[in-house]
């Protein structure tokens, strides 16, 4: 499937009108290739293969509006490309549903989305009054160690160490947060 869809929203794309997009999605539902929230998935990380910043944002958000029925690593497959976009509120919410999912489902997945989401904090942490850049670091690395540290136990040893890496690096970040 995942093929078929980057190839229908690269057509759909070339032709420069977003609302072909909506076509693809509603056709590929209609044809029951999967439930709704795995289809705005497939279109969002197609979006983002194909370099299309502007499409996959608004397909982030629409997915972060209702990211109902995605498992644990499809939620790490959306908190990763919502990082990589730049989108930090879509990226905040999946990672609630992430953080509150089964630790034991995409542990390793969610290594991955944790290194995009922390990728993510650091770009937004300077200058520190840039509309609300700061606290929205702040909630990122926040968000980076309710995801991961649950996980911790289902990680492969190698992976183990890696999320324990960046876990310290989340910490260091978190305390350089002003205390008041």
């Amino acid at each position: 499937m995942a093929a078929a869809l980057d190839e229908a929203v690269a057509s759909a794309l070339a032709c420069g009108r977003t609302e072909r997009l909506e076509q693809v999605y509603r056709g590929a539902l209609a044809d029951g290739q999967a439930r709704p929230a795995q289809l705005q998935l497939g279109i969002l990380q197609a979006c983002v293969r194909l370099g299309r910043r502007r499409a996959a944002r608004a397909w982030a958000e629409r997915l972060a509006a209702r990211p109902e029925g995605l498992d644990g690593g499809e939620l790490a497959d959306a908190i990763a490309a919502a990082a990589w976009i730049g989108q930090a509120a879509p990226v905040l919410q999946f990672c609630g549903r992430l953080a509150a999912a089964d630790p034991a489902q995409g542990a390793p997945a969610r290594l991955d989305a944790a290194q995009q989401v922390l990728a993510l904090a650091r770009r937004m942490r300077l200058p520190h009054g840039r509309n609300g850049a700061w606290t929205t670091h702040l909630k990122l690395a926040q968000a980076v160690r309710e995801m991961l540290e649950p996980a911790l136990p289902g990680l492969p040893e190698a992976q183990r160490h890696q999320a324990c890496a960046l876990l310290e690096g989340t910490r260091r970040l978190l305390a350089l947060a002003p205390h008041h």
